[in-house]
């Protein structure tokens, strides 16, 4: 048995090297591309997993997510009720001499102008404009400081620019002639009209 004749070793040699041969292609040709296909969807499967996770993730945590979008709106909403809406001109005066009585400042409002838009510059799909007052009032330094701080806290989002102040007591004495006169622009976001 173990001597085989040299034809037969022969044969036995290039059957086993046709057999080394044939599996080396069918790892080259087979296999790898089946391995490789197989690391691409066990990541895709991965991917995929992820994503369900996530899913899985919103749709356990989506009571909470509508809790605080709904706080959110309801933010929105009580800012939207201070805002500019309707007759803006008219706004701007109520708002104002009702803001002042209400708190009692020592500020005689004398002129508002009419709005003027203008854009609020922001990105692009914001969806609220805004308008500009000129406006001018006659107060003592300390009283005009204190309409001014608080006029800003009770309307977080209203912008005060362009600040002038002059003398306005001129040549009267005492008391009087420490008032001044001061003519700022107060620009007003507007309500939007698809709002409730």
């Amino acid at each position: 048995m173990n001597k085989l004749s040299k034809d037969k070793q022969q044969q036995l040699i290039a059957v086993a090297f046709g057999a080394v041969v044939v599996l080396g292609l069918l790892y080259f040709l087979v296999i790898r591309s089946q391995n490789k296909s197989r690391a691409g969807k066990l990541a895709e499967i991965d991917t995929i997993q992820q994503a369900v996770d996530k899913a899985d993730k919103l749709k356990k945590d989506s009571p909470k997510i509508q809790a605080e979008l709904d706080e959110v709106r309801g933010r929105l909403d009580a800012m939207e009720k201070n805002m500019a809406s309707g007759d803006l001109y008219s706004w701007v005066i109520l708002t104002m001499n009702d803001f002042k009585n209400k708190n009692g400042h020592r500020v005689d409002i004398q002129d508002i102008s009419r709005e003027e838009r203008v854009g609020i510059g922001m990105y692009g799909d914001f969806p609220y404009d805004a308008v500009r007052y000129t406006v001018k009032v006659t107060a003592y330094y300390h009283d005009f400081g204190k309409f001014l701080a608080e006029l800003e806290n009770a309307f977080p989002f209203t912008r005060v620019q362009n600040l002038v102040l002059s003398p306005e007591g001129g040549i009267a004495t005492g008391p009087e002639a420490e008032k001044l006169g001061l003519r700022f622009e107060l620009v007003v976001p507007v309500k939007p009209k698809d709002s409730k």
